[in-house]
């Protein structure tokens, strides 16, 4: 039985992606980065979104957050990869964000399951939120 095959281009091209759509700061271009069902789980909670509808509230009002702090662009930094099978893979990635003087102002950490859709792409299922709301604390 062979290995499930994910190249490690692919992990990169969805960064790319992601961070693109990050640091565009249109809820529209970060929804396009999901798959439906999305699973979104905190340290106390977990969210599951059937379409992008309740997403996109949730986004716009990370938008207005990163607004409200001086965020005016994000890096995301992949940490650990690997395939689950053919079509599911596990991604850890670091997100930093920063101000317009490229001063970081905090980071945090989350745990991706990411699908493989048509033609290829890589899209996320499931979101784990390891730190964010510990690490933006001192923002609020």
């Amino acid at each position: 039985m062979s290995a499930p095959l994910f190249y490690t281009q692919s992990f990169y091209d969805f960064i790319d992606q992601y961070q693109h759509a990050f640091n565009s700061f249109h809820v529209k271009n970060i929804i396009n980065q999901f798959t439906f069902p999305l699973q979104v789980v905190h340290k106390d909670a977990c969210h599951v979104y059937t379409d992008s509808s309740n997403l996109e509230a949730v986004l716009q009002g990370g938008m207005q957050f990163y607004k409200k702090n001086n965020i005016t662009s994000v890096a995301i930094f992949p940490l650990q990869k690997h395939a689950i099978n053919g079509q599911l893979a596990f991604l850890k990635i670091k997100l930093a964000f920063y101000n317009a003087d490229h001063k970081e102002l905090y980071h945090c950490h989350y745990e991706l399951i990411l699908r493989r859709i048509k033609n290829n792409e890589l899209k996320i299922q499931c979101m784990i939120n390891a730190d964010e709301e510990d690490n933006a604390r001192h923002l609020f």
